[in-house]
């Protein structure tokens, strides 16, 4: 997408540092209160043992709220758990492109946008903020279901 792109020539990327530089991940997300850790993608929501990153959404790095999308059902279903989540709780991006560890506090779990599909999430500019979103109910695609986490600290790897 136009925004990794972005961040890619913005940045001189020591590829000795970078894991697996042949890998589509450009990062990976953990959930330490449900033992979650899942590679991150800009190319296919559909494929195992992955979450994606949505392109209407910010990178991480930006000053918007960036989103990332996880199947709660299917291709090894990253985000069965994530209705497990609690206010406090930590959500980590590592990005292997900017070299750099974003950790979030979880701020709220389970807005449900049913309307969805005729009134799309937005993911406003001028934020620090991360939005996990998978279906709902599990299985289903009737509703997206969303945690939203605050920016607590950037680190470099």
């Amino acid at each position: 997408t136009a925004s990794i792109d972005l961040i890619k020539k913005s940045f001189n990327v020591n590829a000795s540092n970078v894991k697996n530089s042949s890998s589509p991940f450009w990062g990976k997300i953990s959930i330490p209160s449900i033992g979650a850790e899942w590679g991150i993608r800009s190319d296919t929501v559909n494929a195992y043992k992955s979450t994606y990153h949505l392109p209407e959404s910010y990178y991480p790095d930006e000053n918007g709220a960036c989103g990332i999308l996880g199947h709660h059902t299917i291709f090894s279903a990253p985000f069965s758990r994530i209705d497990e989540l609690k206010t406090g709780d930590t959500v980590i991006i590592t990005d292997f492109l900017s070299q750099k560890v974003y950790t979030y506090t979880v701020t709220s779990n389970g807005d449900i946008k049913w309307d969805y599909k005729t009134n799309p999430i937005q993911f406003n500019g001028g934020t620090h903020e991360l939005i996990l979103v998978t279906c709902w109910p599990p299985g289903r695609q009737e509703g997206a279901f969303m945690i939203h986490c605050k920016l607590s600290s950037v680190q470099l790897i």
